[in-house]
């Protein structure tokens, strides 16, 4: 019998173009011996869009089991009141929802999430291995907050009763080995974390302050977090996923660039197409911006802090 892998997607309507582009090269580079379990938690999907979806798994020849879910609507009313976070308006159903994996999915001891807005080249199949893992998650560390009291964040470590050193990894993906893993105590910090004071980067420092003696690096190359001016935007390397990470999406772009990670997420809705997606051509781009950007991508820098390099 076949193994199986369940990989968690948190999606909305402003993600559903992210998300389709993410789980096509993502089926595509599954292994054949490994089952996917594509669990969604939909958070105001079109119905159009989910019949063309359900369309699309069941004829898929990787054989992906299509597995659709909403978010408890008694997990939301800790939250609906609060007035803690920064940016309130972005802790939107799909966030939480990321945070609440655990408790939506009692059952689940095993199991990966990833963002709408990365492009997969590897094989998640591979993950299988942490599953006899030491550590209850797994994650990137984040490309600009290095440590729990980075400037960026500037989270007050002392209220929190946190390590400022403590690592700080990014929420856009995160391997899941719960077996053994206390949910309810895991829940209980959730909103006790959430009710102490003002956080910048909502689901992400919530996850980070909660789980920070629970989580170990893995190799940033499955979750790549780079902007557009990076060079790897126009000439992306292989077996690696990038995460268009922030407000940097590639549908936000102009059709006019045609290197690299636009063009490919374009060309995989031009393969793949679905009703009610457009598909913009994409012209050649102009070459001094492309300079531009090479030049400063390669003269860029970060800071100890972990701040990025204005230049």
């Amino acid at each position: 019998m076949k193994k199986t892998l369940d990989l968690f997607f948190c999606v909305d309507s402003g993600f559903s173009m992210g998300f389709f582009t993410t789980i096509v090269p993502l089926l595509e580079h599954f292994s054949e011996e490994v089952t996917p379990i594509i669990n969604v938690l939909d958070s105001g999907l079109d119905d159009h869009f989910l019949e063309n979806l359900r369309v699309f798994i069941d004829e898929h020849p990787k054989k992906p089991v299509l597995k659709l879910k909403k978010l408890p609507k008694e997990l939301m009313e800790p939250f609906e009141e609060q007035t803690y976070y920064l940016n309130k308006q972005l802790l939107r159903v799909s966030t939480l929802s990321k945070i609440a994996l655990p408790l939506i999915y009692p059952d689940c001891d095993f199991g990966i999430y990833l963002d709408c807005d990365i492009y997969v080249q590897k094989d998640f199949a591979e993950l299988l291995k942490y599953e006899g893992g030491d550590s209850y998650f797994y994650a990137v560390q984040d490309r600009f907050i290095k440590t729990i009291d980075s400037p960026i964040e500037d989270i007050d470590c002392e209220l929190y009763g946190m390590d400022p050193k403590a690592g700080y990894f990014n929420g856009g993906f995160f391997i899941m080995n719960l077996k053994g893993f206390d949910r309810g105590t895991y829940w209980n910090q959730i909103k006790e974390i959430s009710r102490k004071g003002k956080l910048k980067w909502e689901d992400q420092s919530l996850l980070n302050l909660t789980l920070c003696k629970e989580w170990k690096p893995i190799d940033d190359s499955w979750n790549k977090m780079i902007p557009p001016e990076h060079v790897e935007y126009s000439f992306p390397k292989k077996d690696i996923n990038y995460h268009f990470f922030g407000g940097q999406k590639p549908w936000n772009f102009s059709p006019s660039l045609s290197l690299g990670l636009v063009p490919k997420f374009y060309e995989t809705l031009r393969n793949n197409p679905i009703d009610g997606f457009e598909h913009p051509t994409v012209n050649r781009p102009y070459g001094l911006w492309w300079i531009k950007n090479f030049a400063t991508s390669l003269f860029s820098r970060q800071t100890e802090d972990g701040s990025q390099n204005p230049a």
